[in-house]
């Protein structure tokens, strides 16, 4: 299960990663998969600003949350 406040947390993402990258050279490509906490939901800065979803962090500024995940 995984828990987390909405408030804080509004959206999640999943990470997906079939092969294509490696992001180290010599390092033969690898496959992944990551549920990551997101604070914006669209792909795009320029769409998050127009939909009003942007997330934003003053400079010096902290965001503190939590995530729960839970396996039985």
């Amino acid at each position: 299960a995984l828990h987390f406040d909405p408030e804080l947390i509004p959206n999640v993402g999943l990470w997906m990663n079939f092969g294509g990258w490696a992001g180290i050279p010599d390092v033969p490509n690898y496959y992944n998969l990551a549920i990551e906490p997101c604070i914006g939901a669209a792909d795009s800065v320029t769409d998050a600003m127009r939909n009003g979803t942007a997330g934003w962090l003053p400079a010096h500024g902290e965001r503190r949350w939590w995530l729960e995940f839970r396996v039985a």
